[in-house]
């Protein structure tokens, strides 16, 4: 991870540091200047200014000034697993930007991941699988529990909700006040940059596994297999062997690595090439998020098939 200290005028080269960006996929700003919402929006279109609103939601947030947010809210006390922002979805930002405004606290580190690391960790049959059906996810709204499909679609009108459904290839359908929501997503990506594959899906977060053998049982006790609040399968609708998702947060808990947090940091990530998450903090921790370089993957999940 390159570091430029803007303290040094020397350091700061709009073009020098967007080329080390496409080598490494991660830069990391210290001393940037940068005091709140609006100079953090200011900083990031020196760089990029296709700015991305957050529509399909998988964590609430909120839009502190346009196309800034918060970063996910999520109870302080638990660790916010490794994902790639949106790849489970048709669209998807190429970049996520963070900027700690706020950091008086232990713990607090966001943590990332290389998905190229994570796919060498992987068989080659693995790989294939992931690359031929990608990943099928499943959310069901309105058992209060998780998000509801307000505040994931941003909208309260049922109708705009499903249109936004229709241009994101999701399949959709009421169980009386239950929206229940199917839709393919990647498992594996080539990078339009570099050209190299890379781990990209959200299996590890959205399978129920992932949160521990007790906390499983307890929502399959409660909701039933076929009413999770939000699982996932293979491509075809095949399930995953918990064992295999456990395997698969195994290696990523291996390979990752910390950022330590000074106010005033800014952290800029290729959302293609790394996995991001947080650890569990107590104290004062305000980290904002911009997401850049929309990528409507459409054509891509398409073209992913449902074979064995």
């Amino acid at each position: 991870m390159k570091i430029y200290d803007l303290n040094n005028a020397q350091d700061f080269d709009v073009n020098e540091i967007s080329e080390e960006f496409k080598k490494s996929g991660i830069v990391l700003f210290k001393n940037s200047g940068v005091k709140c919402a609006t100079t953090f929006r200011e900083f990031v279109s020196l760089f990029d200014d296709d700015l991305m609103d957050y529509i399909y939601r998988s964590s609430p947030r909120n839009e502190l000034s346009k196309f800034v947010y918060n970063s996910t809210i999520y109870p302080e006390h638990k660790e916010i697993p490794l994902h790639n922002e949106n790849s489970y979805s048709s669209k998807w930002p190429q970049n996520i930007w963070f900027y700690c405004h706020e950091i008086d606290c232990e713990g607090g580190e966001t943590t990332i991941c290389s998905s190229k690391e994570i796919l060498n960790e992987l068989s080659e049959e693995l790989r294939n699988r992931l690359r031929s059906q990608g990943v099928r996810y499943k959310r069901v709204m309105g058992g209060m529990v998780d998000l509801s499909w307000q505040e994931v679609f941003q909208t309260e009108d049922k109708k705009e909700m499903e249109k936004k459904c229709d241009e994101l290839l999701i399949k959709y359908s009421w169980d009386g006040d239950k929206l229940i929501l199917e839709n393919n997503g990647l498992g594996l990506i080539t990078h339009p940059g570099n050209k190299q594959e890379y781990w990209f899906n959200q299996l590890n977060l959205f399978h129920p596994a992932s949160l521990g053998k007790d906390v499983h049982q307890s929502l399959l006790n409660y909701f039933g297999e076929g009413n999770l609040p939000r699982t996932c399968f293979w491509g075809n609708g095949e399930k995953f062997d918990d064992g295999l998702v456990e395997d698969i947060n195994a290696s990523i808990e291996k390979i990752k690595t910390n950022v330590k947090w000074n106010k005033g940091d800014l952290l800029w990530v290729d959302n293609l090439r790394f996995m991001h998450g947080r650890k569990p903090f107590k104290g004062n921790r305000k980290i904002m998020v911009v997401m850049t370089s929309e990528f409507s993957g459409k054509q891509l999940v398409n073209s992913i098939g449902n074979e064995n």
